[in-house]
């Protein structure tokens, strides 16, 4: 299960830095979110729209009317 790193930890004598995403299955992950060490990571979307395609955005640009 993969965990985002809230504050700096050592889990089975690997040393962590905040900020990191690990992978790690242990037994005491849920104490470790409770202390407030790590928390379950959640999965990142792109909220851009049109970024697979190949076609330029449509854009409208009109004069003012005098």
């Amino acid at each position: 299960m993969k965990f985002d790193v809230l504050k700096d930890v050592v889990i089975d004598g690997t040393s962590y830095k905040a900020g990191t995403q690990i992978e790690i299955h242990h037994d005491k992950t849920t104490r470790l979110e409770m202390l407030g060490y790590i928390q379950e990571a959640v999965a990142k979307t792109t909220r851009s729209v049109g970024l697979d395609s190949d076609e330029k955005p449509r854009t409208r640009r009109t004069r003012k009317a005098d």
